[in-house]
């Protein structure tokens, strides 16, 4: 059925689940089954031995960490989907319209983040999916919406994560205040691949994202560490004694970098917002959503500790 593949022996010792499965395991190890029986047997569970088989132990245990986490998300979505059944009019729509509004609302955050990466969505963009169809439901939005939230790591290995918008400070007091309360409170979606970190950088990530990821850690750290909010012109000045500068179109990592500053603001990981001050107008930025609750103050901490213990 193809070239007999044998990995490396885990010893005299067979301990293990008394299930078929386990016992295919085990004669996989032992060399006396092939990739591909195991596969024909359980689709999967070979691939799964042979990636095991790669990692340090350390590693393993992150994964397993990582799968217990997705897992305990999923358990989340659920029982918020549940729980918003209960309060719903859910009931007086049929299970097929129930599927295609969740259908339509993950299409559309999956076309928003495929043009957009990273660049949260409104709730308002998705309740009018729902609004256009079933008018004067109120509560049907939330209830479509935790149940894509539950489907999502299940089908596609995404959280589909809810952030809440920051107020943006603009002009002066009076503006800033009227700002402050239409913002403040926002309710915004964003995707997020939940794959393990080997898995995403050996099939996901490329270079420029990793370079892309690289600048945002270090943008948003120099914030944190200033007081999480800082003058764009302090900010370059410190980019700057990197090698990095607002006027270089051709960066070797980063190519232009100005574009990927407007990014970082485009995606939400920082705010950029115009203060009048003694010396005239000033632009700041600071965290956006994507930098507290995607990233975490905690991460940008440990990232800067582990800089400066190298």
């Amino acid at each position: 059925m193809g070239t007999r593949l044998r990995l490396r022996s885990s010893g005299s010792s067979r301990a293990g689940p008394s299930s078929q499965r386990g016992q295919a395991l085990r004669e996989l190890l032992d060399g006396r089954n092939t990739y591909e029986e195991l596969e024909e047997e359980d689709p999967g569970a070979g691939f799964e031995l042979l990636r095991r088989q790669t990692l340090r132990p350390e590693e393993e245990m992150e994964q397993a960490t990582q799968r217990e986490e997705m897992r305990d998300l999923t358990q989340k979505y659920e029982a918020a989907a549940s729980q918003a059944a209960e309060l719903t009019v859910a009931h007086s729509i049929t299970p097929e319209e129930t599927d295609n509004l969740v259908a339509e609302v993950m299409r559309y955050m999956i076309f928003k983040n495929f043009q957009q990466p990273s660049v949260p969505v409104k709730r308002e963009e998705l309740n009018q999916i729902v609004n256009k169809q079933y008018k004067e439901r109120r509560q049907l939005p939330g209830y479509i919406i935790a149940l894509a939230q539950a489907k999502f790591p299940g089908c596609f290995g995404m959280e589909m994560r809810e952030v809440t918008g920051s107020a943006r400070r603009r002009g002066g007091a009076k503006e800033r205040a009227s700002t402050s309360q239409s913002q403040a409170g926002l309710k915004l979606y964003v995707l997020r691949s939940m794959l393990p970190a080997d898995l995403r950088q050996d099939f996901i990530e490329t270079d420029h994202s990793l370079a892309y990821q690289g600048l945002a850690m270090v943008v948003m750290s120099v914030i944190d560490m200033a007081g999480d909010k800082i003058s764009e012109d302090s900010l370059w000045r410190q980019l700057t004694k990197l090698g990095v500068r607002a006027d270089d179109d051709c960066h070797p990592a980063f190519g232009n970098v100005e574009n990927m500053m407007q990014m970082l603001a485009k995606q939400r990981y920082v705010v950029r917002n115009k203060e009048v001050t003694a010396d005239g107008d000033t632009y700041f930025l600071e965290l956006g959503e994507n930098a507290m609750e995607g990233v975490g103050k905690e991460r940008l901490q440990n990232f800067v500790s582990k800089i400066l213990k190298d």
